[in-house]
């Protein structure tokens, strides 16, 4: 029988609570331990007025190693133009998870974020999004859209 995944991740030797995945998205929700997700994985944003308020959501999972649960964490999440420069105020959360009773002994904990935003941008162009845990920049992953003026019936988030 196959390993699944994540039976593979929990096996896999975690030394420091990381950011395991970061996706743009139009809506995200997380329920139960699981994210739900519409319009996810776009890196595209077309806008019909860039000195309006444009909105996004961001799915964004954090292991966390067996040695760390229970230990407080802050996720930062950053807005940043081509040149580094911050655009928006950063988004922070404050976290502890425990260690559930049907988790692995040493095993890594998942845990699943759904951040909702609206940030005035400065300008058509590229951005990116910066996701940090404990401020150490190791360990964190970003990734990259742009903002495009709207044409026709196209809007946010396409």
């Amino acid at each position: 029988m196959p390993d699944s995944s994540r039976a593979r991740r929990a096996r896999l030797p975690v030394d420091r609570t990381t950011v395991e995945y970061l996706v743009l998205a139009d809506a995200v929700e997380a329920l139960g331990g699981k994210l739900y997700m519409m319009g996810g994985g776009w890196d595209t944003m077309h806008v019909r007025n860039i000195e309006q308020p444009v909105p996004m959501s961001i799915a964004c999972g954090i292991l966390v190693p067996w040695a760390e649960t229970d230990d407080d964490h802050t996720l930062t999440i950053t807005t940043e133009d081509q040149d580094r420069n911050q655009v928006a105020p950063p988004l922070t959360v404050t976290f502890k998870t425990g260690r559930s009773a049907n988790l692995e002994r040493g095993a890594p904990t998942h845990v699943p974020f759904a951040i909702k935003a609206e940030f005035v941008l400065p300008t058509l162009g590229t951005y990116v999004i910066r996701a940090t845990v404990d401020a150490r920049p190791e360990g964190g992953r970003s990734t990259a859209f742009s903002v495009r003026q709207a044409t026709g019936a196209t809007s946010v988030g396409t």
